[in-house]
């Protein structure tokens, strides 16, 4: 495990504890929350390949802990699916398999990768909602986000309609530490809150993919969520 990700990971576990063991005078201003939607994410980095996005689901659950003055307090659950695209040249020599960049070995054949990464990630969002007389309020938060990794994949097939091929990405970092940005629209129906957002998952933790710590690269996860749901 990374050590640089214990830090925050000791500064986000008292404050949720502190959240969830709030008094009971709070009970009634505690709205459960359920989301869906679709996470688009890539790497980010120095690194000789081009990474494009890479489209997964993303679901989860939060509790909102109204504040003052509009603001509340909300830890949330979230199971999401990160990850890359990415085309390269690919060769086998014995029972190693070297992949390239693009156009640099002659010999590589033309293939193209998909890196999954499975998160329960762990958001600390502080939201501040601005009501209207209308049914619509919008909303903004911001917070820090810790997550652990579930599981980790790369699909690779030949571009010109070859198998598949699976494998486990065992070198990958198990926790990602990082900041979540967003904003959204609670809409009122009868009696509930309808949700719409969107948000931004910056990761600060090397991902490792490609074994990138051992070449002084850095590889880190970035992902916008689009996420709809209800809040009671």
């Amino acid at each position: 495990m990374n050590v640089a990700c214990l830090r925050p990971t000791r500064l986000l576990l008292p404050a949720l504890l502190t959240v969830l063991l709030a008094p009971r005078s709070w009970a009634q201003e505690i709205a459960p929350t359920f989301k869906i939607g679709l996470s688009t994410a890539t790497l980010s980095g120095t690194s000789p390949f081009d990474f494009e996005p890479y489209t997964g689901f993303a679901g989860g659950l939060g509790f909102n802990f109204a504040l003052r003055n509009g603001f509340s307090i909300q830890p949330e659950i979230i199971y999401v699916v990160k990850g890359t695209r990415l085309d390269f040249d690919v060769r086998s020599t014995f029972d190693t398999i070297l992949i390239s960049p693009p156009g640099q070995d002659p010999e590589g054949v033309p293939a193209t990768g998909t890196l999954r990464l499975t998160y329960a990630e762990i958001p600390l969002l502080l939201h501040y909602g601005f009501e209207t007389r209308s049914r619509l309020h919008p909303r903004l938060f911001a917070g820090p986000a810790l997550s652990y990794l579930l599981d980790a994949r790369f699909a690779w097939a030949p571009r010109d309609g070859g198998v598949e091929q699976e494998q486990a990405e065992d070198n990958i970092e198990s926790t990602d530490f990082g900041l979540v940005l967003g904003a959204g629209i609670e809409y009122d129906l009868y009696g509930e809150r309808l949700l719409f957002e969107i948000r931004l998952s910056r990761g600060f933790s090397n991902t490792n993919f490609g074994n990138a710590s051992a070449n002084d690269r850095t590889l880190t996860n970035t992902s916008v969520m689009f996420l709809v749901g209800v809040a009671f």
